[in-house]
């Protein structure tokens, strides 16, 4: 790596520089032109937090259901990924997954003649088990192509609204609606790796691996939502239980309505092709 030369200045603002670091505007020293060892120690500096602070955030995300929720808080940040960096890690981590996981979503397609349509019953047969194929191939293909591009937009628009449901049932705590940001970030950054073991183990597929993941994905998200809202919240075990009960049903109703309306549209436009 570069070395500080007596009499540096930042080449960002021209500030004089005393040390690796701008002490006016943060940027960092180095080399006009860098080499690739620079290079490939900036990358790791920025995708894999270099400094460690990565590694702490995420263990303690999961081991310490909430902390890190009440260290934003506290504003304490500093030694910390901030939630958005994490609920980013993890919903990419996930859709990347998802891509490679082409049965994950269940399609059920049955041909069904008209009333008018006159057909030989010992052709529908053939004829049903070709179509019916092909149709849901297609309505799969189609639908994980939405999914993937549609999806991630809209837990944007859908993870505001889960921190407003929580500010609904903690309005009195004194929070901010950007502090139940937070909560929601770190929440949703956890489900989104429990949904991630979900489709890897459909991707290599074992007999009951794939419902045994989905019921534990189900059990541990649910189990670490309510931990995480007794932490970050103070609430009592019977206050919490009741509170991230009615959150989960009505962000559940609003997710399922979410992906239908994603979904729907999709699959019709291919049943409807010849």
């Amino acid at each position: 790596m570069s070395t500080l030369a007596a009499g540096s200045v930042c080449a960002n603002c021209g500030a004089r520089l005393t040390g690796p670091y701008c002490a006016a505007c943060g940027q960092k020293d180095r080399s006009a032109s860098p080499t690739v060892r620079d290079f490939i120690h900036e990358l790791a500096e920025e995708l894999l937090s270099y400094d460690g602070k990565i590694y702490s955030s995420i263990w303690l995300l999961f081991a310490r259901p909430g902390f890190l929720t009440r260290e934003a808080f506290a504003d304490r940040r500093a030694s910390y990924v901030s939630p958005l960096r994490l609920y980013l890690f993890f919903s990419v981590l996930f859709f990347a997954a998802f891509a490679f996981a082409p049965n994950l979503i269940n399609v059920n397609y049955t041909y069904t003649p008209s009333k008018n349509e006159q057909v030989d019953p010992a052709v529908v047969v053939g004829f049903d088990a070709t179509v019916i194929e092909r149709k849901k191939i297609e309505i799969r293909t189609a639908v994980n192509e939405v999914t993937t591009h549609w999806v991630p937009h809209a837990m944007f628009v859908l993870m505001p609204v889960f921190a407003g449901l929580v500010m609904l049932f903690r309005r009195n705590n004194g929070r901010t609606y950007p502090q139940h940001m937070y909560f929601a970030m770190h929440v949703h950054a956890v489900a989104f790796f429990a949904a991630t073991l979900v489709v890897l183990a459909n991707i290599v597929v074992v007999p009951y691996l794939s419902a045994g993941a989905k019921a534990a994905g189900l059990l541990f998200t649910a189990t670490h939502f309510g931990r995480s809202f007794r932490c970050a919240y103070g609430t009592t075990l019977l206050g919490g239980l009741w509170r991230t009960a009615l959150i989960s049903l009505l962000y559940s109703i609003l997710l399922v309505g979410t992906l239908i309306a994603i979904w729907l549209p999709t699959a019709w436009e291919v049943i409807k092709q010849p």
